[in-house]
């Protein structure tokens, strides 16, 4: 988090405080926590970017746009991301002809951010329109590289029977972040992918790979499913 104010350094401790401390782990305790230091560190554009965020995962989404749109009257470098989190709040409302439209007008407006094509490319993904999914993650990743981008890639590569390049694309995610071993859509994705090539031990490896780093997901009606397909060919 970057903050363009005279005390800096202050609202930097103050921010890695809130999410490292254990009394701050409820979204609730960060919000008001974060409110307390308004008075030294508001009124910068990060502030209200941080904050417009925390009301957005509290589902508190008038106060996250009122804050956002406090932020952008600001004019400071920090306007492309207020405007990002206005249109995040159209998503997490499942709002998805808001979201598309607001990441649009984010994609003409910064077309050399690669965020608002990442978005569009997972909301493509979601309507099915599986091209247009692909030319906005691959544009993503051309602009800068991401996990999550690659991710959304494993699974929208399977669905056009891209096999081997869904596969490369989890290789490349998880090499930029190893969590996204804990991606289940991806991770089923690619264990697909090589099960239609039938590379059943490297799509039975996959599935090993993810309850490893997610027990869980034993619990999970598709890993039972694909787990119970494989044993007819590992043996």
């Amino acid at each position: 988090m970057e903050v363009a104010h005279a005390d800096k350094a202050t609202c930097q401790q103050a921010f890695h405080k809130m999410y490292k401390e254990e009394k701050y782990r409820s979204i609730e305790s960060k919000i008001n926590y974060w409110l307390s230091v308004k008075s030294e560190c508001g009124g910068n554009g990060a502030y209200e970017y941080q904050l417009g965020k925390l009301y957005t995962y509290a589902k508190a989404y008038d106060k996250a746009e009122t804050t956002f749109l406090d932020g952008l009257k600001l004019n400071t470098q920090f306007s492309r991301d207020l405007k990002l989190g206005i249109a995040e709040i159209a998503l997490h409302k499942s709002q998805f002809s808001d979201a598309f439209e607001r990441f649009s007008s984010l994609q003409l407006e910064y077309p050399d951010w690669h965020i608002p094509y990442q978005k569009l490319g997972q909301l493509y993904i979601e309507a099915d329109e599986q091209d247009k999914a692909i030319f906005n993650l691959e544009k993503s990743n051309q602009l800068k590289e991401s996990a999550d981008t690659y991710a959304a890639l494993v699974i929208t590569y399977y669905n056009v029977n891209r096999y081997d390049d869904s596969v490369a694309a989890l290789d490349k995610a998880i090499r930029l972040n190893p969590k996204i071993a804990r991606h289940r859509q991806a991770m089923y994705a690619a264990a697909l992918s090589h099960f239609s090539q039938k590379r059943y031990r490297q799509s039975g490896y996959v599935l090993s790979v993810l309850l490893k780093q997610d027990p869980s997901v034993s619990d999970d009606k598709m890993f039972q499913k694909l787990y119970l397909q494989l044993e007819d060919y590992i043996k």
